[in-house]
């Protein structure tokens, strides 16, 4: 890792992700810390009221850090 100010959250694409068990119990604590998920609603990618997404029978959810930075959680 290094400083790169001019890059921080540039990519687009999810920079880190974390396995949990059971995703929704995490969604509703970080929420209630105060993270906001990512909300989806496309032909690509449609999440639910709290930010979950089902992708191949596996649900994931996303939030930014605050440089930008996409990361995630996938139930596992």
């Amino acid at each position: 890792m290094f400083p790169s100010a001019a890059y921080a959250g540039g990519t687009g694409a999810t920079v880190a992700d974390w396995s949990v068990d059971d995703i929704e119990p995490v969604v509703d604590e970080l929420t209630a810390r105060g993270v906001e998920f990512e909300r989806y609603d496309n032909a690509a990618l449609t999440t639910d009221e709290k930010g979950i997404a089902v992708l191949g029978g596996r649900k994931s959810a996303w939030f930014k850090d605050p440089d930008g930075n996409l990361l995630g959680l996938v139930e596992t």
